[in-house]
């Protein structure tokens, strides 16, 4: 697969396996979800990677939470949302700045539901994995604000792409 961060359902055919996670709300999920698809918990997910004793830096809780999902680091894992592809990105980024490989199902839920071919590779719901986490071993990184500043020595421009509710810390 390229390095492309968004995979079409149609190159889902060329991989032999697949872990689906759905990053959708609990309801969202129950109404319905990817045959296979494992959810993820987001809410808590996002709770612990802002507090403190399970931050980024508590690596033993990220390797539970990721293995609890049956990622192991072998099999890519295919995330989708509610077609915003902001929950899904958010998870993306964890699985890859942990060393999971990882990919964003374009169109999320809706174009899940739309076609209702997703390929059948998709690993069954339900055990566990061992995923063992290489912090900052993917293709993604952590910069704190102070690195920042001082590598950039105040002589750049800094553009804002988040959505007004991520920007106050509402979404």
């Amino acid at each position: 697969m390229s390095h492309d961060p968004v995979v079409e359902q149609s190159a889902l055919s060329t991989l032999p396996a697949f872990r689906l996670l759905d990053v959708r709300d609990q309801a969202a999920f129950s109404l319905g979800h990817a045959p296979n698809a494992v959810r993820v918990p987001i809410e808590v997910w996002e709770a612990a990677a802002k507090a403190g004793e399970t931050s980024f830096e508590n690596v033993a809780y990220w390797e539970r939470a990721i293995g609890e999902l049956g990622v192991d680091g072998e099999v890519p894992a295919i995330v989708y949302d509610d077609g915003r592809m902001t929950e899904a990105a958010r998870v993306w980024f964890i699985l890859q700045y942990f060393g999971a490989k990882a990919f964003i199902l374009n169109g999320g839920w809706p174009a899940v539901e739309r076609h209702d071919d997703l390929p059948g590779a998709a690993q069954a719901a339900g055990a566990s994995a061992v995923f063992r986490a290489g912090p900052g071993a993917g293709p993604v990184g952590l910069v704190d604000r102070q690195t920042l500043k001082a590598e950039l020595d105040g002589d750049v421009r800094i553009f804002d792409a988040r959505t007004a509710g991520e920007y106050t810390g509402e979404d």
